[in-house]
């Protein structure tokens, strides 16, 4: 199994991150210094909100072999062991962050904040909408539902602290592209992939608008990774078993191409607006040609640990 704290790539997201949460203190006595961590994504960030809803079984990460070595037990992850909030948290002094539908919460928890991703969640709405999945309109809703208990347990004046101080972190889209070619396929049969593509980002920027607007400035924000090479794609072309599924390629080149100069575009209109948007297609296609520098002994390793196959 890969060592991932020896995936140096993965690791630089972790420090522009805590580059941005300022006002740190030295002491990790003086968590309540701290900023809060406000997570929103799919399977990669999902830490356990999926054990709480009544989805498909692959959309779940409860069962052997998951959380086998940090946690010793399942814990609703899609990994052997701790995904990127959670080591965003530890470096930025903080606990683990809860999901949000973790039975038991209470606000002084969500003061350090909370984990609203689902495996299986997409930008848009209709994104195995059947499976019952989270979108991540419904993860912004959640989110307002956290204001406002604020408000009611801390105030105005609190609240509004908190979440200016914030960093959001958003990992979402892998699940809206895989859709088209996993279960709607004749989908671009009558949509073009550029308007597709435009949809997703679109989603995507109205729910970051719409927390700047709740008083959220900062954001870390993924690029599309090697979804071209994830275990399930690998078998939809039967004649190309075990290599990388071609026509999702355009997809996210056409992502990568577009999401930072929307950003840019966001930044320049939204005063205070600051982001760092890490390269996760670079990070995985290194990992993909230096496996062993990262302690990667098999490529399947890091694809099911970077991109679990949980929405098929």
């Amino acid at each position: 199994m890969a060592n991932i704290e020896r995936f140096g790539p993965m690791f630089l997201l972790f420090l522009t991150i805590l580059l941005s949460i300022n006002s740190i203190s030295c002491e990790k006595s003086l968590l309540t210094k701290q900023a809060a961590l406000f997570v929103f994504g799919d399977s990669v960030f999902d830490v356990g909100n999926n054990n709480y809803i009544n989805t498909f079984r692959a959309a779940q990460a409860n069962v052997w072999p998951y959380g086998q070595t940090t946690f010793k037990f399942p814990t609703g992850r899609n990994s052997d062991g701790r995904l990127i909030p959670d080591f965003i948290a530890e470096y930025a002094w903080l606990p683990l962050i809860p999901p949000y539908l973790q039975p038991g919460n209470s606000v002084s928890q969500f003061t350090y904040g909370v984990n609203f991703a689902s495996a299986g969640a997409g930008a848009l709405v209709e994104t195995y909408k059947p499976q019952n999945v989270i979108p991540l309109g419904s993860q912004l809703n959640n989110f307002k539902n956290v204001e406002k208990m604020f408000k009611e347990k801390l105030g105005e004046a609190e609240t509004k602290r908190i979440i200016s101080r914030a960093v959001y972190l958003i990992q979402i889209g892998p699940n809206d592209y895989f859709y088209p070619f996993s279960v709607n396929i004749s989908y671009f049969q009558s949509n073009s992939k550029d308007r597709f593509v435009d949809y997703v980002i679109g989603n995507t920027t109205t729910v970051i608008e719409e927390i700047y607007k709740i008083g959220g400035r900062k954001f870390g924000i993924m690029n599309m990774g090697r979804l071209d090479c994830v275990p399930g794609l690998l078998t939809l072309d039967p004649t190309r078993i075990g290599s990388c599924f071609e026509p999702i390629t355009e997809l996210i080149k056409l992502h990568n191409v577009r999401i930072p100069n929307v950003l840019r575009d966001i930044q320049r209109r939204f005063p205070g607006f600051k982001y760092s948007l890490f390269d996760s297609y670079s990070a995985g296609t290194e990992a993909m040609e230096n496996p062993t520098k990262y302690g990667i002994k098999l490529y399947v390793f890091y694809f099911c640990f970077v991109y679990n196959i949980s929405y098929m």
